[in-house]
């Protein structure tokens, strides 16, 4: 039996207007906080630079209360169909749900990446140096930690490496039998413990496997008010660290709605447990604050191509594409910074919207002292990628032109990797290396050392990617 108020979905409204529509929503958003007129018809064209312009404000002398104002407005505007907002909804929760604890049976798998491949991707500018750190340490999760993983059984989380390596994942899903099975399957599998949560009020002990999938899931869109339930029953389960992972991803408006719900569902996490260390799928596809030594390397490689490279970008260029790199600096109280634009028009503003959002709540949290593991992952080969088929072209292309995109599988392993990692050596806020939260580890494909700028190349990429289709012998 469902509990209360599960049939509610989670919509926007307009901080201004009240209007239901992501662009308006998006517009007034950047509204309030930049204090400009963002006109919703002209938002779809502008999006990218007003969003580039804001991280004169993110990184400024009032970082603080700007990080704090674009969050607030997420939480207080994004609600219920009885008009509560996702903060009211987890903090007044009193769902009761049933923890089924499913222990593996293998012994420990560690963790670990190839060092001569993570050398060559450090060598390629795929990585940044650090990461070197990350694969050699080869750090594992504690088996006394829980990693409650919302959006566990997205294709790129870290949860199936945790759970081979021994670690405990709480994981939030929506029902859906067939996916709760191969996650149950794997976990009996690993050396883990997968933590798995129950709506109903069947006597879980008495259930099998294939019974329990039936059972099991939480959609956070409808149930955010059981997501929060299942943390506070999680938190009390003894262990040693709360670690809370934002792993959802829905295309369109429903991007934003689902952000403002994980990140509620974070806000109650250091609520109940201050210690807690949060953590996300970071992505380099935005813009990006990078040091003047990142774009710099960036210009002196676009200077130092091959006659044969020259030849092939002056005929792209005749047409607009293979770019060299775009000199867009600003200066922070300490330092001045470049912005790497690595955002893509196909995406568009709620994208954006809903990823700066984690960046937002990464830099606030580590700047009042709080522990965040800000994973920037590389793009991946995922089958919503390889179904698509101008994307899955595009990626074909890419390493021509120095992005290369990553296979799910070595995805999963270094995003875990590197939560293990960030885990027990935390990137602390420096107001000297401002940046240091997402450029440490991050392993972000050739995309903010790009020789080019980024957006001029997607369409050269997809139409090479596009040959090595039809004809994959000459042009694989």
């Amino acid at each position: 039996m469902k509990m209360p108020n599960a049939d509610l979905s989670l919509r926007l409204q307009s901080p201004l207007t009240r209007s239901q529509s992501s662009t308006q929503f998006v517009a007034e958003v950047l509204h309030v906080l930049r204090q400009v007129d963002v006109p919703r018809e002209t938002l779809r064209k502008d999006f990218r630079r007003l969003f580039a312009d804001s991280l004169r404000d993110e990184f400024g002398v009032d970082a603080q209360q700007y990080l704090h104002n674009g969050l607030q407005l997420l939480l207080d505007n994004v609600v219920d169909d009885s008009g509560r907002t996702v903060a009211e909804i987890v903090n007044t929760s009193t769902t009761h749900v049933q923890l089924v604890m499913v222990q593996g049976t293998k012994s420990p798998v560690s963790l670990s990446l190839n060092q001569q491949r993570v050398s060559q991707w450090i060598s390629r500018s795929l990585a940044e140096p650090h990461f070197t750190a990350v694969a050699q340490h080869a750090a594992q999760p504690n088996p006394q930690d829980i990693l409650f993983a919302i959006g566990a059984t997205a294709e790129c989380a870290p949860t199936l490496p945790w759970l081979s390596a021994g670690g405990v994942v709480a994981a939030v899903s929506r029902p859906n039998h067939v996916k709760w099975a191969e996650l149950i399957r794997n976990a009996r599998n690993s050396a883990g413990t997968l933590i798995v949560p129950v709506l109903s009020d069947v006597d879980v002990t008495l259930l099998t496997d294939e019974e329990l999938a039936q059972q099991a899931g939480i959609d956070i869109m409808t149930d955010l008010d059981a997501v929060a339930g299942f943390l506070r029953a999680v938190v009390q389960q003894p262990h040693r660290k709360l670690i809370v992972g934002g792993y959802i991803y829905i295309g369109g408006a429903a991007h934003i709605a689902v952000q403002a719900a994980q990140d509620s569902v974070m806000v109650l996490a250091q609520s109940l447990e201050p210690t807690a260390v949060l953590t996300w799928l970071a992505t380099p596809t935005d813009q990006t604050p990078v040091p003047l030594s990142v774009l710099e390397s960036a210009v002196e490689d676009y200077a130092s191509r091959n006659s044969l490279t020259e030849v092939r970008d002056w005929l792209w260029q005749r047409l607009g594409y293979c770019l060299p790199p775009q000199i867009s600096l600003f200066a922070t109280a300490q330092q001045t910074l470049a912005i790497r634009d690595c955002a893509s028009g196909v995406q568009g503003p709620n994208y954006v919207m809903a990823k700066r959002a984690q960046r937002w709540r990464a830099y606030l949290s580590a700047m009042n002292g709080m522990s965040v593991a800000y994973c920037v992952t590389p793009p991946a080969r995922t089958h919503s990628v390889l179904d698509h088929t101008l994307l899955h072209a595009t990626y074909r292309g890419a390493p021509r032109f120095g992005l290369r995109p990553f296979d799910v599988a070595t995805t999963k392993m270094l995003s875990a990797m590197s939560l293990a990692y960030q885990v027990e050596n935390p990137v602390a806020f420096d107001e000297l290396d401002p940046t240091a939260l997402h450029m440490k580890y991050a392993v972000h494909a050739g995309l903010w050392r790009l020789k080019y700028e980024t957006d001029s190349v997607w369409v050269p990429a997809t139409v090479r990617g596009a040959l090595a289709l039809v004809l994959p012998k000459k042009f694989g």
